[in-house]
Parts: C-alpha cells; sequence; structure tokens
C-alpha cells in the first residue's frame, strides 16, 4: 500500500474546525460510488460531522473529499481486484494516528454498513 497518509492528513486539515483536539475520517466505496465523512470531537466529548458544524464551509468539505478520492482512486486502481471498500482514520492533534481498512463487499447492505460504522467509531 502507497497512500501518503501525510497528504491526506494535510486535505483533511482544511475542513476541521479551529481547535480541534480528535478527529475521525471515514471513505467507502461501492460500484461506481464513493461517500465520505469526517466528525470532529467537540468539547462536549461528542463528535459532530463537519458538514453539520457552523463555519466550515461545506465548498471546501466538497473540494476535499474530491481531492481525497483522487489520492484513494489511484491506490485503488493499482490494486484492482484486492482493494479495499473502506478506510477509517483516527486522529488527534498530538500526532496519535490509526487507520483501518475494510474488504468486505458492503454493496447490498450499505445503510445497515454505515449504521453500524458509525455506531463503533462515534457514537
Amino acid at each position: 500500500m502507497n497512500l501518503d497518509f501525510q497528504d491526506i492528513f494535510n486535505e483533511l486539515l482544511n475542513i476541521l474546525p479551529f481547535g480541534w483536539e480528535n478527529a475521525i475520517f471515514m471513505a467507502e466505496y461501492t460500484s461506481g460510488s464513493y461517500s465520505m465523512r469526517c466528525y470532529s470531537k467537540e468539547s462536549s466529548n461528542t463528535y459532530i460531522n463537519v458538514m453539520k458544524m457552523k463555519g466550515i464551509s461545506k465548498p471546501q468539505i466538497i473540494k476535499t473529499y474530491k481531492a481525497l478520492n483522487n489520492i484513494f482512486q489511484k491506490e485503488r486502481m493499482k490494486l484492482a481486484e484486492s482493494s479495499w471498500y473502506a478506510i477509517t482514520l483516527k486522529f488527534d492533534k498530538n500526532g496519535k494516528f490509526s487507520s483501518d481498512f475494510d474488504y468486505n463487499s458492503h454493496e447490498e447492505n450499505v445503510l445497515e454498513y454505515l449504521e453500524q460504522w458509525e455506531q463503533k467509531n462515534v457514537l
């Protein structure tokens, strides 16, 4: 795997709120489409989707997600049949970082997959 996590992190910095401490990002792919979501932990210790935060530009989020898709798609094309379907990145302002790749197809139950992901990671 040749993903440059520093490039990914630099893109994500464009959409994290001022004073962020912890964040979780997820990209998931199905045939012909993808979705992404990024959450930042609030002072109330609750993760909030950056799309719902005030002061974060929706066009900037979309631009960031497109840039990230370009990074991910290059790697996914190289991997072809052995590519992953989802990636989860967890990181904090102190540099702690983890990544998790899901290689199991979830195309038949995308909504259920996303609900389970949220339960596991942000709720």
